[in-house]
């Protein structure tokens, strides 16, 4: 019973980091959107106190903010899901790698299986019997 309770705690607490894990993308999602606005924003306000001549400059600069910024996104998914893998592992869940290398593995015994199965012969009936007897 203790093992089954072990188990039980072990699953939610897998379910919390995973959904953490999403909670954590959501967020940073939403915030970088509302970091995008922002930034044109300000870049609209500086374009127009430096006039045209700011025009590239203003938008090269967001740009390489913007760059940075998903960067930084891709790498917080990225720890996100090397964590909640962890997490996983360490609670024995098997991965989508691991299931695709067993499923390879079964197609290759079932085709052995298969290689060794004689192909069976027709049954002969009585009328073929009588036909070849004549």
């Amino acid at each position: 019973m203790k093992l089954e309770s072990v188990k039980s705690e072990s699953q939610a607490y897998v379910r919390q980091v995973g959904l953490a894990g999403v909670g954590v993308v959501g967020k940073v999602q939403k915030e970088s959107v509302k970091l995008f606005e922002t930034l044109v924003e300000e870049g609209k306000k500086v374009e127009a106190r430096r006039g045209e001549a700011a025009k590239t400059p203003a938008l090269a600069a967001l740009k390489a903010l913007m760059d940075k910024a998903l960067a930084q996104l891709d790498k917080l998914q990225q720890v996100v899901q090397e964590r909640a893998a962890g997490a996983l592992r360490w609670v024995g869940v098997a991965s989508q790698t691991d299931i695709q290398e067993l499923s390879r593995r079964l197609d290759e015994i079932q085709a052995s299986i298969q290689e060794l199965i004689p192909e069976p012969r027709a049954r002969k009936t009585g009328v073929e019997k009588v036909e070849k007897a004549a």
